[in-house]
């Protein structure tokens, strides 16, 4: 199961901790995720997603996979590639900025 600390989520998700707590609240209402206290630690609170959680992202992944190959598929060869391109470039550019050159 992969699981994180509230503050992990909310860094990642750029949401305070705060705000995370009824975001949670519902997650955890729909058994979509659970929480526990965190075993070295017990004020750190960590979040794991559930097999009902896991099975939600799969499905949702699966589905937004198919509307983009939906879209694109409407794209000419000539734009695909086009588009790849930009991706790359794109892709060279966000590695800059996660680890910038020292």
């Amino acid at each position: 199961m992969r699981h994180s600390t509230v503050s992990e989520l909310s860094r990642q998700l750029n949401i305070s901790r705060p705000n995370m707590t009824p975001l949670l609240d519902k997650l955890v209402k729909y058994d979509l995720v659970s929480r526990k206290t965190g075993e070295t630690d017990r004020r750190v609170v960590e979040v794991e997603i559930t097999p009902q959680g896991d099975e939600l992202v799969q499905e949702l992944g699966k589905r937004m996979a198919l509307q983009i190959k939906e879209k694109l598929s409407n794209l000419s060869e000539a734009d695909l590639m086009r588009m790849n391109k930009c991706l790359d470039e794109l892709k060279c550019i966000l590695l800059k900025v996660d680890h910038p050159a020292e």
